[in-house]
């Protein structure tokens, strides 16, 4: 059965979390670890 659901967003803005380091040569690395909520 087909169900028409509308226009609705797909995508929303998200916090997200950052990891960041220095490595042992000085440079920063830095990661996306996930999605944060509120």
């Amino acid at each position: 059965m087909r169900k028409n659901l509308g226009v609705q967003p797909a995508l929303f803005p998200m916090p997200v979390t950052i990891i960041a380091a220095y490595g042992a040569d000085g440079n920063i690395c830095a990661m996306n670890a996930a999605w944060a909520q509120i």
